[in-house]
């Protein structure tokens, strides 16, 4: 039983929330990972060459309403 409190009270909590009312005033603070992952290579660029490889960040975002 207790496995079980457990485990619901973990997917309650982690589990995404469906909506968020904001007021004006308000502000917004996300961080998580931004990804690049590109699946292609480039040609040639005005003389130089141009490559993108995988790499991960840290990606901020503040709003201000």
């Amino acid at each position: 039983m207790k496995k079980l409190s457990a485990l619901i009270l973990a997917a309650a909590t982690l589990a995404p929330s469906i909506s968020f009312a904001h007021q004006a005033g308000d502000f917004l603070f996300r961080a998580g990972t931004a990804t690049v992952r590109p699946n292609t290579g480039s040609d040639t660029i005005l003389g130089g060459h141009f490559d993108a490889n995988n790499n991960t960040q840290l990606g901020l975002t503040l709003v201000i309403w």
